[in-house]
Order: C-alpha cells, then structure tokens, then sequence
C-alpha cells in the first residue's frame, strides 16, 4: 500500500497575530497540523506601513519560501490587511507565491478561500439577549474603527436588531467611530459614557461595545460615577479579555473565533491539496459567554438552576417515579448532550456507579478517590466547569427518581465532591497562572543574558543554553553571508538537536537561504514544525531564526527573537567601533610619523635648503663687482637673478611658517590684541610710509590665543591691504571690533584697495593660489592659507565681503576662550 503523502504547511503571520482576545491562533495551528501529520512552517513577519516604522523589514523573510518543497500557504490576513491600503497591495507582496495554493485565515480576499470571522451573527446573538431576556430598550452602542470591516459588522448587527425590536435608533445613543486598539480603547470606553452621560444626558439601560476594551472603560467610568452594573445598567463586549472576566460583575461578551478559524483555515488548504472541492467564504463564529455583567449568572449556576427548575416540576407531576442507576446514567448522558458537555461515557458510567455505591455502603472514600482521579486528567477550566454542571445534573436526578434521596450521606457525598471540583477549578487556574509565571522568568532571564553580549561567541553560548533550559529540541540561528549581495545565501553559527550543540566545523555551512538550515541536519521520516523569523534591525538584515515549535515557549519567540536581533545590532557596531579604532589609532600612528618627518623638513628647508642660496646670493654679488671692472656688461641678469634667490627664500620661509601652524605647541595665553597689533604696524612702518597709507586701530578685546601666531594673522591681512591698493589711490587700512559676547568676538580688517570678484572668494584661501602675476604684485600665495590655518587652530572662522575697486572687508571670528 502506498504510503500517504505528508504534506508541508507554510503559515504566515506578523506581530499582532496569532494573539486575538482569549485564543490562540497558534495552538489552533499546532493541534491541527499534528491532526494532519503535516509539517509546518511558521514564518513570522512585520506588519508593512506599521507606524513605528521599519518593522515591514521583517517580511523580507517571505522571499525566502521554498516553492518547490512547500506544498501550500496560510495566511494570516487580518494581520496584514491592518497596515495596508488594500487587498492589491497585500498580492503584490505574495505574487511570486501564487504558483502555491493560498488560503486566508481572517479576512475576505477575493482571489483565495477565506475562512472570515462572522461577527454580525455573535453580536445580534448579544443585542437579541438584552432585549428579549433582560427587557432593555434604550442600548448605548460604542461603535470600533470605520475602517475595520468586523467593526462595521458590528454595528449593522446594534442597528438590524434595534429594527427587528421596533426599537428606534437614537443617534445620540451611538458613539463616533472609536479607536480600540491596546493603548485607546478603555479610554475610548471611559470617554464615549462621559460623553452620553455628560454632554447628551441621554438615559440608557445597556452599553454594547464593538470590544472589551472599550467595554472595560465603559465598565470602569460607570462605576466610578456610582452606576451600578448590571442592576442600573447592563455591559457587554466581545473578544472574551481576561481583565473583563475579573470585574466585579464579570463581562458578557464573545470569544474572537481566531482558533477556529486557524483550523478551519488549515483544513481548507489541506481539502485543496487532496483534490476536494472548498468553498470561496467560509465563516467561523463562537458563542456568546453570558455573565454577570448583562445581568445574567455564570454558565454553572445559570445550567444548574435550569436543571433544578425543570426536574423540580417533573417531580411534582410525577411523585412516585423511581428509577434504577442505569436509568438515571441514561439521562444524564442526555443531559449532557443537551447542553453540549464533552464526556467519555464509560468514564461518566462508572462515576454513577461509584457515586451509587458509596450511597449504598455509606461511605464517601470510593466516590471521592475515583472522582479525584477523574478531575485531575482536566485539563482546562472549562471541564472543571462541565463536572460541576454534571454533579449538579446527577444530584438533581437522584434527588428527584430514587429512594436514596432520603440516604444521610447524600447530601455530603454531593457536597464533598463539588468542594473537590472546586479544589481542581482552582488549582488548574494556580498551574495556569504558574507555568506563565515560570515562561515570563525564563524568556525575561533570557533576554537579560541575551542583552549584556559583547561579542558573537558570548552570544551563541547564551541562546545555546537558554534553548536547552527551554526545553526546545532543535534550532538553527545564521546570518547571511557578506559575501552575497541579494542575501542569497546564509551561513550556519549556531546549530542544536536534542540537546547537543552541532559542530559545524572550522568553516561555517553555507546554504541557500530557503533552505532554512543545511540539508544534513534535516530528518523527513519524522513530522516537523519550525518557527521562522528574520533577525533585523531597522533596516538592516542580519540572519534568520529557526525554532522548532514548543507549546509552551513558542508565544515568547517573538521577544527572543526581537532581543537577539537588538543585541546582535550593537555587537556588530561594536565591532566596527573596534575596527574604526584601530585604524583610527593607525591613521594616528601615521600621523605623528609624518609630523615628524615635517619636522625634519621644516629643519632642511630652514638650515640645508636656505644656506646654498647665500652662497649663490655672495657669489652673484662678487661676479657683479668684477663684471662691473670689464668691458662684459652682465649686471641686469645678474639682478635678475637675485631677485629670482630672493623669491626662492621668500618662498621657502613662507612655506616654513605654514608648516609650523599646526605642529606649533606654544600654549595659549591671554593676551591684548591691542597690544598686538601696536607691534604690527610698528613693523610695517616703514611699507605705510612707503605707500603714503594709513592704519587705525580701534578698540580691541583681550582673549585667549598665541601671541606669536595672533602677530603673524594680523601682519599677513595688514600686509596684504597695503599691498593690493588702487594705484594713485593711498590705502586706508581698519582694525576694529564689531561684536563682543562671553563666548567670542568678531574682528574686521577693512581697506580701500582692488577688492576681489565674488567668485575668487574661496580660491584665494587656497595655498599658492595668486590672481595677479608677479610683475604686479609680488608674494607666493601662501599668506591667506596660514591665516586660515592659524584661525583653525584657535578654533575660528574667517570670512570676507568684497567689491572689485572699492575694497576688502575680511571678518574673522575667535573665540574669548580656548577649552
């Protein structure tokens, strides 16, 4: 016989799902596939166009699906749709999957099976109730989101309802479209009454909101003004929260059908891959859980006093009617599909038994240590509930048909035995509330030890340890590799199976990235299960994470995920710091190498270079004198040639004076520019003179600077007004303060001469740059670059305005202090 195919499962899902109200979707997808023995594929995305920004990165990991090995899709659509445009953005994302058969789990697409939530029926269900059963006529209605599809739903259910009744719509009744989301809703809730109460001061006897959120807040304000619930004013939600099942009057409301319409999902898709025939629309729906809050009792007492009364007046119409044990187990099996108990009937058969026998015997012990032993296989609440209605069922039916109602141990027998179903309700809600205490420990645990990481190695010895301390039996974490730019391909760093750690060798396995981990570790004759999720930050893709599916942790993998992405991230800035200080430290290195070579030739050009060029000045001038004794007339080329040595000398000092700027260590002091400048022009008498100019100074500050370069700043801008002045026309030159502050001063030296065109603004600052030839105006071009150089090193600026044949003005900005 040939073996069935086993197919693999690929399941699509981003942050706010699979969590929906009370259900899990991911439990619904666990127990299915395990149903099915499928393998199954969790690929875990981002939402795209989500307001926090880069989380739509993470859907990169879904160009990474496995076409030619996954057999089939599961979207989970809601999730996506929330941040999207519309249904024709959500197919572009998905088009090179198409080839696949896809199925929508919780939103209509048109172009693929959709299993949808049928909200409108649930809560005409909830309107229905307060109307028929509790009489109330004046609902408030908290209406969800307007573009939300189910919140819509909602409130055309409020209205159809209303309109069944010949109840009329009172728009003051009926909120704006609210905001009902985790962080909003109960303040949406508290809001919306504060508004009817308020500012509408319209009378209601019930407030229907589109969630529990809103349904809490609502809740909340009412009792905080004295309204009691449900005695004044009846609530009800839906999506079944857990704080709404711990009000004081605990919350009407309906569970969101996400499990059932996972599994549902999940079938579909698995009817298509063997050939069956599905439907385009399948709908899902839950029931409503009726609570204190509308005013009804929980479904224990409510089912036990419905028994109670109908048995009650069975008995007093028949008075005498006996009947056998076997007879009584029949109804209670009757009972007990009535009202849609799950029970093993050999089991719930001998619990009578048992419960007959103890009567006869008078004794409790063999009722009791049976029933306890039946109680603890619970493994919910809700069938700790059922055993209560059914004690409830078999107590009213031997009260009512046999002659053991009158038996001194029945009514203890009965009493013993819901204490002890009440022991187990109890204790199932503690191992509850235990095993989340001891997941949140861990996976908190984790991410600490994940955080404080420093280096990869550190970081793959904490995921190894905390994975095994979590009992999950596989895992592989790589990162894509650098050498591959489309992200093609991924290395293995971290491999675990069962409990060891995988030796991947010197050399890490390379492999294509929809394999998800390297063939050699993958077993095809077992059934499998893996979480996916891409390891990014921000923009940046780093890897991907690959978990096998544990029941128990596999709600927190998201967490661990986000955290290893987060501190792999700062590992790998890090590093690059690292790497950046080291070649900072080299560049260094360099660069006090070349000063130091800067050094020595500041030493040549100052010592080696300066003296050849005395030697070729004394000689010239020798020749000259001898020449002038001849009939040789050579003294005009000899002139040009000193002038020519003299440049060279010039050249050479100016290009020594540059160099010492920077390399100069003279500390700065507090000195009076005033003071300074008087040397200046001290010095340049005898050029000012010459020239037939003029310099005035005027108030000058003190600051902080080096003396010596501060001399050197102002004789070259002194120096260069005197000597680009207008022909004919004698320079004037100003020195002055125009602005002075605790943090700096601003300085301008100003003259009449040539002025320059704007576009030779910046050139001139330039080292050897010149716009006039020499014949016209002597110098090398290097006076404004040390200007600027020493103005860099007190931490200033220098700027100039200029107009050609008008004048100058260079500012130059210095700070009071150096720090």
């Amino acid at each position: 016989m040939r073996k069935k195919k086993r197919f693999t499962l690929a399941y699509f899902s981003n942050p706010i799902t699979p969590f929906l109200g009370k259900t899990i979707s991911f439990q619904a997808i666990h127990d299915t596939h395990v149903e099915l023995d499928a393998n199954l594929l969790w690929y875990r995305g981002g939402r795209l166009n989500a307001p926090e920004g880069f989380e739509g990165q993470g859907n990169r990991i879904y160009q990474f699906v496995d076409t030619n090995h996954v057999d089939g899709i599961i979207i989970s659509t809601s999730g996506f749709l929330s941040f999207l445009k519309g249904e024709e953005e959500f197919e572009k994302i998905i088009k090179p999957l198409s080839v696949l058969p896809i199925v929508s789990a919780g939103a209509l697409m048109s172009k693929f099976p959709s299993v949808v939530p049928d909200s409108y029926i649930d809560f005409t269900t909830i309107m229905d109730h307060l109307i028929e059963v509790h009489g109330k006529k004046n609902i408030a209605f908290l209406r969800g989101p307007e573009n939300s599809r189910t919140a819509q739903d909602r409130y055309k259910a409020y209205l159809d309802s209303l309109k069944k009744h010949n109840i009329p719509v009172t728009s003051e009744l009926v909120s704006p479209p609210l905001r009902w989301n985790i962080e909003d809703g109960s303040t949406s809730g508290r809001m919306a009454v504060s508004s009817f109460l308020d500012e509408r001061k319209n009378n209601f006897d019930a407030v229907v909101a589109a969630n529990d959120r809103m349904a809490i807040g609502a809740y909340h304000e009412l009792e905080r003004r004295g309204i009691r619930i449900p005695e004044d004013v009846a609530v009800t939600g839906y999506d079944d929260y857990t704080e709404g099942r711990a009000l004081k009057s605990p919350l009407t409301t309906v569970p969101h059908p996400q499990y059932y319409i996972a599994k549902k999902a999940i079938n579909l898709l698995y009817d298509i891959l063997t050939g069956k025939a599905v439907p385009m629309v399948t709908e899902a729906h839950s029931q409503v859980i009726f609570r204190r809050s509308c005013g009804c009792h929980s479904r224990t007492v409510r089912e036990t006093l419905e028994i109670c009364s109908d048995y009650h007046s069975e008995s007093e119409a028949k008075p005498d009617a006996q009947l056998n044990p076997n007879e009584i187990a029949a109804m209670v099996f009757a009972e007990c599909r009535k009202r849609s108990i799950e029970f093993d009937e050999p089991v719930l058969s001998r619990i009578i038994e048992a419960f007959f026998q103890s009567l006869r015997e008078e004794s409790c012990d063999r009722f009791i240590d049976y029933f306890e032993g039946v109680l603890a296989e619970c493994t919910s609440e809700k069938q700790a509930e059922d055993w209560s209605i059914i004690l409830s069922v078999i107590h009213t039916l031997v009260l009512t048909y046999t002659p053991d109602r009158n038996n001194k141990f029945f009514e203890g027998l009965v009493h013993n035995a819901l204490t002890l179903q009440g022991e187990i309700k109890y204790r199932l809600q503690f191992q509850e509330l235990e095993k989340r205490d001891y997941v949140s420990r861990i996976v908190h645990n984790a991410n600490q030890a994940i955080a404080s990481a420093f280096s990869i190695p550190q970081l793959l010895d904490i995921l190894f340890r905390y994975f095994i301390k979590m009992e999950i039996e596989e895992g592989y974490i790589s990162f894509y590799d650098e050498s591959v730019t489309d992200q093609s391909k991924l290395k293995l760093v971290l491999g675990f199976k069962d409990g060891k750690r995988i030796n991947t060798g010197k050399k890490p396995d390379v492999f294509s990235t929809e394999k998800l981990f390297p063939e050699c570790f993958k077993d095809s004759t077992r059934r499998t299960g893996y979480f996916i999720a891409p390891l990014y930050y921000h923009e940046h893709h780093l890897g991907i994470m690959v978990l096998k599916i544990s029941q128990q942790y596999t709600v927190a993998y998201e967490a661990i995920r986000s955290q290893i992405s987060h501190t792999l991230w700062a590992i790998t800035l890090l590093d690059r710091h690292k790497k950046t200080e080291k070649e900072l430290n080299t560049k260094a290195a360099e660069l006090i190498r070349s000063n130091k070579e800067l050094e020595q030739f500041a030493y040549i050009a100052s010592h080696d270079l300066q003296e050849p060029l005395r030697k070729i000045t004394t000689f010239s001038e020798r020749l000259g004198m001898k020449l002038q004794k001849t009939e040789f007339a050579y003294s005009d080329d000899l002139k040009r040639m000193n002038r020519a040595v003299v440049r060279m000398q010039h050249l050479i000092s100016d290009l020594l004076a540059y160099s010492r700027v920077s390399s100069n260590e003279s500390k700065f002091q507090l000195i009076s520019l005033g003071a300074v400048l008087e040397d200046v022009i001290s010095d340049l008498e005898p050029r000012i003179h010459q020239a037939g100019g003029h310099v005035s100074v005027k108030k000058m500050p003190s600051l902080e600077a080096d003396p010596v370069q501060m001399r050197q700043l102002f004789q070259n801008l002194v120096s260069n007004a005197l000597k680009f002045h207008r022909p004919e026309v004698p320079p004037l030159v100003k020195v002055s303060l125009v602005s002075k502050t605790d943090a700096d001063c601003e300085l301008v030296v100003e003259d009449n001469g040539i002025g320059i065109a704007s576009e030779y603004h910046q050139r001139i600052f330039r080292i050897f740059e010149r716009l006039h030839p020499r014949d016209e105006f002597e110098g090398a071009g290097i006076g404004l670059s040390i200007c600027v150089k020493i103005i860099e090193r007190h931490h200033g600026a220098i700027r100039l305005e200029s107009v050609p044949d008008e004048g100058t003005k260079f500012i130059i900005r210095l700070p009071v202090k150096q720090h």
